[in-house]
Order: structure tokens, then sequence, then C-alpha cells
């Protein structure tokens, strides 16, 4: 019986080592304040926002600021008050 147990105890502690040398793995999608410009630039794991934007849909208005190219399209049908 005590044998069992700690032949138990060894496979245990195994798979636990196991578990740990799996890393995690990096998220696709960029968060935060800084989301369209990660994916603008292209550089890193980075691919889309939260919202969906993908580097294609983005683009730097005249202010340097990186904005969504819908934007404006969307503005149009906007209906005024």
């Amino acid at each position: 019986m005590v044998d069992e147990y700690w032949a138990y105890l060894k496979g245990w502690k195994a798979m636990m080592a196991m578990k740990a040398m799996k890393a995690m793995r990096v998220s696709k999608i960029a968060k935060g304040r800084r989301a369209k410009s990660l994916v603008s630039r292209g550089k890193g794991p980075k691919v889309e926002t939260v919202g969906g934007l993908t580097k294609r849909d983005l683009k730097k208005n005249t202010q340097r600021k990186i904005v969504d190219t819908n934007g404006k399209k969307a503005s149009k049908y906007v209906k005024s008050w």
C-alpha cells in the first residue's frame, strides 16, 4: 500500500513538472491605449485590435494620429439633428 502511494506521488510530481515546462502563448490581439499603433507598426505578434481592426484598416490622419479608415465613411451616413 505504501509503495503504491509513493509510486502515485512520483508520477504526479513528474506530471506537474511537465506542466510547468509549457510556455504561455502570446496573444495576437492588441489591447489598451497603444493597440492601434502596435498593429499599424506591424512589429511583434500583434495582428489586430480588440475591435477587429487590422493594419489595412488603419492610417495616419493629418495630425499624425493613427485612426480607423472606416470612420470617415461612417460619419457621412450619420444624419444630423
